[in-house]
């Protein structure tokens, strides 16, 4: 228990922070097979290595050498230039670049689609304009006709797509959520198992109440104390930014501590078995993450994975986590979403009403 609250809780955190410590993806590998052997194909090259988040390992000529590197782990993509790429572009027909990527590895591929369009993008827009000027023989004219309206994208929130502020916020309260229910239910469970459960009753001179506050308050503070640090190191230390209240936050982090212990408490006091409601807090608590709504959007879930969205307290914690370590939401705006976390804490009722029972038939 001294361990499930203190030391394990900082290993796990650290190890999350030290796989992300880099935040920002580099040197994704790929094969390059070139069977144009053109200057535009050379240029493509040379824009591809300069893109800090793509690497060129290897440039071969046929896509039996580039699927060798690919089985071998040396790379996750390829792309393929085929013939007459530089011919075709001057005489208007339709350029063709392929990309073939490991779809084992999602994120990976998704990174490497993104910066390739980005990379070749204005490659191709300026080949268009050469052969453009073939037949317009006037460089502003060939620019107009090939880009008449320049579109500027502009990130509002975490421009450099650093996967440290993207996956670890949300990573870290997934996993401290875990530690308060187990905490909770270790510090019921054991004192159940071993029989100590009437001792402890009359040891608050039969007050039910101050007897559940007492023992949950310790945890209560501690699991409290371990959030509060987390947000302290990434928002202050680290230097994330805290755009709205932290005040507020503090006041969402606690009321989140308390609504995961009553809900811990509820499951425990259903059956009073130890490993039984281990293991349904596990259930419940385990998989959270890929319900946030932070690496698959709410709006295009279907109504099971909706549903259970809302019903995972840490849903709601992390949206006013978002609304306030980001994008600086007024206050106003965020307390609707404060009272909805506030309704798990009448998992408390039943589960006094239920630890009541139980001590007055012992009586």
């Amino acid at each position: 228990m001294l361990s499930m609250i203190t030391w394990i809780p900082i290993v796990v955190f650290a190890i999350i922070v030290i796989i992300f410590q880099k935040g920002v993806v580099r040197e994704l590998g790929v094969v390059l097979v070139d069977q144009d052997r053109s200057q535009i194909s050379r240029a493509i090259a040379f824009e591809i290595n300069s893109n800090p988040t793509l690497n060129i390992v290897k440039t071969v000529n046929s896509m039996q050498k580039a699927k060798e590197l690919i089985v071998q782990n040396r790379a996750s993509a390829i792309i393929y230039i085929p013939a007459h790429f530089e011919k075709n572009i001057m005489i208007k027909k339709v350029p063709k670049i392929d990309l073939f990527v490991n779809t084992q590895f999602i994120l990976i591929g998704g990174n490497i689609e993104s910066e390739l369009q980005k990379t070749l993008l204005p490659l191709m827009i300026k080949a268009d304009v050469m052969a453009k000027m073939v037949k317009v023989k006037n460089l502003d004219l060939a620019i107009a006709q090939e880009n008449p309206i320049q579109i500027q994208q502009n990130s509002f929130f975490n421009s450099y797509a650093n996967y440290s502020l993207f996956l670890v916020s949300a990573l870290i309260p997934a996993i401290w959520q875990v530690f308060v229910m187990i905490s909770t239910v270790i510090a019921f469970g054991s004192m159940f198992e071993s029989k100590k459960e009437y001792e402890w009753y009359k040891n608050s001179n039969n007050n039910l109440f101050f007897a559940l506050l007492g023992k949950l308050l310790p945890y209560t503070l501690i699991m409290f104390t371990l959030g509060f640090g987390f947000l302290s190191y990434f928002y202050f230390y680290v230097g994330w930014g805290f755009e709205g209240s932290f005040a507020f936050m503090l006041l969402t982090l606690l009321v989140t501590t308390l609504v995961y212990q009553a809900i811990a408490l509820l499951l425990f006091s259903i059956t009073f078995e130890y490993v039984l409601t281990l293991s349904a807090c596990g259930f419940y608590a385990a998989p959270a993450f890929a319900y946030l709504g932070i690496t698959y959007p709410v709006s295009n879930m279907n109504e099971f994975a909706t549903f259970w969205h809302n019903l995972l307290p840490i849903s709601h914690y992390m949206q006013i986590q978002l609304e306030q370590a980001s994008y600086g939401t007024p206050l106003i705006n965020s307390l609707p979403t404060l009272g909805v976390l506030s309704l798990f804490l009448f998992a408390f009722i039943p589960a006094y009403f239920k630890f009541y029972l139980y001590f007055k038939k012992s009586v």
